[in-house]
């Protein structure tokens, strides 16, 4: 009868040896017993699950959820061939470093050092190091992102972010680590009612899979391929490789249950792939006829809220959140297991603090650098919180954009009040509030659409005095709104614009269309022209109303 115990080749670390301790199962050492009927299978299944579910669940962490996104909202559903490209690659690499940790009992890093010399060995570490170091990064500008949508302080959500990933670790139980990864690997599940909720078109999906294509034409082909290699880059990362092999070193797995190994691998990948796929759709669904202008993951959430509803938008952010976490789980990781595989340190999740106080540190030492930076005044964080809930903005724009002082097409809520506060603290025509408003709006320049500069009211006295049909001037109330047609693009813009703006300020100037008057003459001319001057903007490429404010005070009239 042959021997009952399988060991491997090396063990650099004296934990790598034992009692197989999973999040759903245990396996002892001396366990020889074959598995046969469907409920072993299960049981020892049950006890392997872990490292492909958390390598691949954690690859669609903060940057994979912005570059789905983006592609969805681009290009709606016709780069979801890419991923189906990307199931072979992923297999063939993550099946391959998982055979290599269960023979030989060392991690990747020190293989590549062991049989390519210390040059290649260091240079992978240090690659890996930089580059899982700017990745955690990212991560938690996801989680701060995700905490200003739900309305939550960002210092307190980017703290308690890396408590919690920290404090996971620190335990010194694999077992109780493990459960609290794969408990949030859980949390991407929440992709699935986002999808249901947004509706997207079933024909089209199936046709995105199936059907190659390069979206936009041969004049956005270096725009599509840049994202296509951004898609492929997200997917498949070599962070991935040194984390499976020296997690499954870590819980202890031997070849006798490689086969049970690979069955992870595939649920991780197809959770993966199906999850990118959702983010595509309904990002796909929810920008249908707003393609372009992507911002940030946030402004999916925002737009699909605009779509779906409050709901969609709050279970997008916690997905954020959660993909966030467990991605800054995985990576940091990969980093401790790599520099304890070279530099011979303890490093394994079995010991506690004490046990393995090298590996602890780099781990702590990565979530709390990148936390530090995204807390820092001025670095990359996500825009003011209040500007995620104010109502009437177009979902996707990025803040600051003209269309959030408007209104979303079929929308006629008013502005942010935010906004309107800042009028209402205009008591003479100052410029102080114009000098507040973006400096697109202060000097927007002339145009098609631009039949007035600030300051040349040409045509203002010979306009009628009252509104055109369809306008309605606010009057009587320090904050009134009101919206005007003819803001837009087709037949009869500039014809409408101006005379909704000759409607709106003759009535008030009350000069001679005399050329004096027009090209400003006096500087008492002046002063009265800015009586009823009319704060020009930007143009905006989408059907917007224009909301119009008359100031009690000055009687001033002033577009928002």
């Amino acid at each position: 009868m042959t021997t009952t115990l399988e060991r491997r080749s090396a063990v650099h670390d004296s934990e790598h040896a034992g009692d197989i301790r999973g999040a759903l199962g245990t396996i002892r050492l001396d366990d020889a017993s074959p598995r046969r009927g469907r409920s072993a299978q299960l049981k020892t299944l049950l006890a392997i699950i872990g490292p492909g579910l958390i390598v691949m669940i954690g690859d669609n962490d903060a940057g994979a959820f912005a570059t789905y996104g983006q592609a969805g909202q681009n290009y709606g559903t016709r780069l979801l061939w890419t991923l189906l490209l990307l199931v072979p690659v992923l297999y063939v690499n993550q099946e391959m470093v998982l055979r290599l940790g269960a023979v030989t009992g060392v991690g990747h890093a020190r293989l590549i050092l062991e049989r390519f010399g210390k040059f290649w060995g260091a240079f992978s570490v240090i690659d890996l190091f930089l580059l899982n170091a700017l990745t955690i990064v990212t991560e938690f500008i996801g989680v701060s992102l995700a905490a200003s949508y739900l309305g939550l302080p960002k210092i307190a959500a980017v703290a308690l972010a890396a408590l919690v990933i920290i404090g996971a670790a620190f335990t010194g139980s694999f077992r109780r680590f493990e459960r609290i990864a794969i408990g949030l690997c859980a949390g991407s599940l929440l992709l699935i009612p986002v999808y249901f909720l947004s509706h997207p078109a079933a024909g089209q999906m199936v046709r995105g899979y199936i059907q190659p294509t390069i979206p936009g034409g041969s004049g956005q082909l270096a725009a599509v391929m840049l994202l296509v290699i951004g898609i492929v880059g997200t997917t498949v990362a070599p962070w991935q490789l040194f984390f499976q092999q020296s997690y499954v070193i870590d819980k202890r797995i031997t070849p006798r249950f490689i086969r049970y190994e690979k069955a992870d691998l595939w649920i991780g990948i197809v959770i993966v792939v199906l999850g990118a796929g959702a983010i595509m759709g309904f990002t796909a669904a929810a920008f249908a006829g707003h393609a372009g202008g992507f911002t940030d993951a946030a402004g999916v959430a925002r737009g699909l809220e605009a779509h779906a509803g409050r709901l969609a938008g709050v279970l997008f952010a916690i997905a954020l959140l959660d993909a966030s976490i467990i991605g800054a789980f995985a990576v940091s990781l990969s980093t401790a297991y790599a520099l304890g595989d070279v530099f011979g340190l303890k490093h394994s999740l079995h010991r506690g603090v004490k046990g393995a106080k090298g590996f602890y540190a780099v781990y702590g030492s990565l979530i709390i650098a990148a936390a530090t930076i995204v807390l820092i005044p001025g670095s990359p964080r996500a825009p003011d919180q209040h500007l995620h809930h104010g109502r009437g903005r177009r979902p996707g724009r990025a803040v600051g954009h003209p269309d959030h002082l408007g209104a979303v097409p079929g929308d006629h809520r008013r502005a942010d009040p935010r906004h309107l506060g800042r009028l209402r603290r205009d008591r003479a025509g100052s410029g102080r509030v114009r000098r507040r408003l973006p400096a697109a709006r202060r000097d927007p320049g002339r145009g098609p659409d631009r039949p007035h500069r600030p300051g040349q009211l040409a045509d203002a006295a010979t306009g009628p005095a009252d509104p055109p049909a369809g306008a309605v001037a606010a009057q009587g109330r320090d904050d009134g709104a009101a919206a005007l047609p003819g803001h837009g693009h087709g037949p009869g813009h500039r014809q409408d614009r101006s005379a909704g703006h000759r409607a709106l300020t003759g009535a008030r100037v009350g000069h001679d269309a005399s050329p004096r008057c027009a090209s400003g003459g006096s500087a008492a001319s002046r002063r009265r022209q800015s009586s009823g001057r009319v704060a020009s903007s930007t143009s905006s490429t989408v059907m917007t109303p224009i909301i119009w404010r008359r100031s009690s005070t000055t009687g001033m009239v002033m577009r928002l």
